[in-house]
């Protein structure tokens, strides 16, 4: 089973038309699909239950793909790590067998990423437990589909020193980010650590309400 989130754009959600396209879409493929959303499951190929479901602009779904197409693809990737245990180019396979308009005529290539890459968590781990010059010798299987990782370099890790402020800097944008009320813990931790008073009573009653709710 392969499986991803997908937000719907279209501005009046999967109405009849968009369900009709969807369905027809779903239909080109031999294997199940099916979506989730609020705790329901509905038929991809069936444009009822498209519209029964009842999805709007802005909801996100959960697609499910299962079966046959998957299988294939699986055994696909197993029949590809043979020909790289043979001693085939990684590059010269990718060519020929990736499915992905942006890589495969680059031999495969990605680039640069770390742990903190917006990429599959599985493909993540993976990609990074492997040594240089190392490709996985199983299919690693993520929400996208199976793949095979040969990973060609490893950049040094920068010194602390050099990156120690934008390191910080990165952790408070994250903790504002996902803690609406970190700025003013950070206030009132400031004032407290330094012990600093307030004697204008205006300023100080402005404060009060804001920080001290």
């Amino acid at each position: 089973m392969v499986s991803q989130k997908v937000k719907i754009t279209n501005p009046t959600g999967l109405h009849l038309r968009p369900a009709g396209i969807f369905s027809n879409i779903a239909n080109k493929f031999e294997c199940r699909i099916t979506f989730e959303y609020e705790n329901s499951i509905a038929n991809a190929k069936s444009v009822l239950s498209i519209l029964g479901a009842g999805i709007k602009s802005g909801d996100e779904i959960l697609l499910i793909c299962e079966g046959e197409e998957e299988e294939k693809a699986l055994k696909l990737a197993k029949e590809i790590i043979a020909k790289l245990d043979k001693g085939e180019k990684f590059e010269d396979l990718a060519k020929e067998y990736s499915d992905d308009d942006a890589t495969s005529e680059k031999g495969g290539k990605l680039g640069s990423f770390n742990d903190r890459s917006n990429y599959d968590k599985n493909f993540l781990e993976s990609a990074i437990e492997l040594k240089v010059n190392e490709y996985s010798k199983t299919p690693v299987k993520s929400q996208y589909g199976y793949h095979i990782i040969y990973k060609t370099k490893q950049n040094d890790k920068p010194e602390l020193d050099k990156v120690k402020d934008a390191v910080i800097a990165k952790i408070a944008n994250e903790k504002v980010t996902n803690d609406s009320t970190f700025a003013s813990k950070a206030m009132i931790s400031l004032r407290q650590k330094y012990e600093m008073k307030i004697t204008d009573s205006k300023l100080s009653s402005k404060y009060d309400s804001i920080y001290n709710k």
